[in-house]
């Protein structure tokens, strides 16, 4: 995380419990409609529309 700003606090979750939480990456190129974000134990969510 050396270029990305976490906007809250994130917990630690139990099984079954679910939190929201914001993170703010670099504005992709102009010309990017979608990104593919990975994370542990979810692994790789793509077609993140980018407004």
């Amino acid at each position: 995380m050396h270029s990305e700003f976490v906007e809250n606090w994130v917990p630690s979750l139990d099984a079954g419990e679910v939190a929201r939480g914001y993170v703010y990456y670099p504005a992709p190129a102009d010309d990017v409609t979608s990104v593919t974000v990975e994370a542990e134990r979810i692994g790789q969510v793509a077609g993140i529309p980018v407004f």
